[in-house]
């Protein structure tokens, strides 16, 4: 199973990502889900000793976390968006994105841009 880091609330958790199956139509009903809740990250949540409640990310997102068995009834879509920082093999190598590597070359060529056309 591969991770992924997930930044939430400022704080980057490595959360359980992905669907190890040979199965194709798991993982054909995992590539459509992802298309709908790749963003929707999973909590749970746990009362503390002075009666507070602590929520924390558990799962990427809902179609890795029904992917690995895990049922309906555990699940809960955190209050706060989570975002995907890194994804990890199953050694926790980071796994490059070309298109993020590219979106943030793009990123900083623009503010470049609008940097010097602010000096000039």
């Amino acid at each position: 199973m591969n991770k992924a880091i997930i930044r939430y609330l400022g704080t980057n958790f490595i959360l359980p990502h992905g669907c190890n199956t040979n199965d194709p139509i798991t993982q054909r009903f995992y590539e459509l889900c992802l298309k709908t809740y790749e963003n929707e990250t999973m909590c749970v949540s746990d009362r503390l000793p002075n009666g507070g409640i602590i929520t924390i990310p558990r799962y990427a997102n809902i179609c890795s976390a029904i992917c690995q068995g895990v049922p309906e009834s555990a699940l809960k879509k955190c209050p706060h968006r989570g975002r995907m920082v890194q994804e990890l093999d199953d050694d926790g190598n980071l796994l490059e994105k070309a298109d993020d590597i590219s979106n943030s070359l793009n990123d900083i060529r623009a503010r470049a841009r609008d940097g010097f056309a602010l000096l000039g």
